[in-house]
């Protein structure tokens, strides 16, 4: 119950560069994460023409999926994208991705949720940017697939005083039965806000990863560097090692101290005179 996940966002933090998003997973791998995601879109599809010029820098070429899935896989990590079209969830299927990652954005498009869940494919979904009744709905539309709902804020970086970690408690009482509950950190602050929603009960934890977060673009700032992430990923598996069963019970390291405590117990009555 208390293995965690942890995903590298790559995001667009690659930059449009091919080799730095090879680099990036080499990054992820060395600080110890489980999973690597990417983003996959059509600038001209799905951004307003007044973003093109800026996304179309960080759109990575379609053909170059099949190698940082194939380099990820070499590392023994899990590949996980972001579709932004069905035509994108497709793909994806057909590349080999054993799960996809619904954006926050998306949570609202109903058509493509449930173009989605006819696909079939386990899904993650995160939930920034929306009300409980929205993400209800999208929840049922997904019914079939959705594997992990995701706690998240949408906001670059995220202020601490709007992480509302408090949800998480929420979705774990509804849905931890059914369905792994998660936590998008937008913080780039460090592992604290996630320590928070790991006693809360998320077991998948997701932040961005970067080689240097003053670099240009939208999430270099709400990112990661790779020192923090080892940091990260190293206190996050602490913390959750020590979370143990939520039974209290006698632990096998109190054992000794256990049998001292009742002769010490046993040597108070005997001076005392008590019996009972």
């Amino acid at each position: 119950m208390n293995e965690i996940e942890i995903i590298a966002e790559i995001g667009v933090n690659h930059m449009g560069s091919v080799p730095h998003a090879h680099g990036l997973i080499e990054h992820a791998k060395n600080c110890g994460c489980d999973t690597v995601k990417f983003q996959l879109w059509d600038t001209e599809k799905v951004y307003p023409p007044e973003r093109w010029a800026e996304m179309k820098k960080l759109e990575l070429p379609r053909e170059c999926f099949k190698e940082l899935k194939a380099r990820a896989d070499d590392l023994g990590l899990r590949f996980l994208c972001t579709p932004d079209t069905y035509n994108d969830a497709v793909f994806l299927k057909q590349l080999g991705v054993d799960r996809l990652k619904i954006g926050s954005s998306n949570v609202t498009n109903l058509t493509l949720l449930r173009a989605i869940n006819e696909l079939g494919i386990p899904v993650i979904l995160s939930t920034g940017a929306c009300d409980s009744s929205e993400m209800l709905e999208a929840v049922m539309v997904l019914r079939r697939t959705l594997v992990t709902i995701m706690h998240c804020v949408s906001a670059y970086p995220a202020p601490e005083d709007q992480l509302n970690l408090m949800a998480i408690r929420h979705l774990v009482s509804r849905w931890h039965h059914q369905r792994s509950i998660g936590f998008s950190d937008h913080t780039g602050l460090g592992p604290a806000a996630a320590l928070v929603a790991l006693g809360l009960g998320a077991r998948v934890f997701e932040a961005h990863l970067t080689t240097d977060r003053t670099y240009p673009g939208p999430d270099h700032a709400s990112s990661l560097d790779t020192e923090r992430m080892t940091t990260y990923v190293n206190i996050l598996r602490y913390g959750a090692r020590c979370l143990g069963s939520g039974e209290k019970q006698l632990m096998p390291c109190e054992i000794e101290n256990r049998r001292e405590y009742d002769r010490f117990v046993a040597a108070q009555r005997e001076r005392s005179g008590v019996t009972c």
